[in-house]
């Protein structure tokens, strides 16, 4: 069920519009929001119990760094900027 599914049922319900239902929905989910944001417990008796609890801290796992391999490329410096470049220009070409 999404927000609007709650909104046309509210609009339904009620007799009220659309608009109205939907300022009242939003409202009701701000509330909820602002207090959970400042730790309030939320209780909806017959439906959820909301509260915000700390997380216990992870230690995050972080990769080594990799090691720089050796590379030889079979062309020279020049001849690898001259051919990107020309690939560039063919798609530069290409898109317009």
């Amino acid at each position: 069920m999404s927000k609007l599914d709650i909104i046309n049922e509210v609009a339904n319900k009620t007799g009220i519009t659309k608009t109205k239902a939907g300022i009242a929905v939003e409202t009701v989910l701000e509330s909820l929001k602002r207090a959970l944001a400042h730790g309030e417990h939320v209780e909806l008796r017959g439906l959820s119990v909301h509260n915000v609890r700390p997380r216990r801290v992870r230690a995050g796992s972080t990769l080594p760094a990799m090691p720089k391999l050796p590379y030889k490329s079979n062309l020279n410096q020049e001849k690898l900027r001259r051919a990107v470049a020309e690939v560039a220009a063919e798609e530069s070409r290409r898109a317009n």
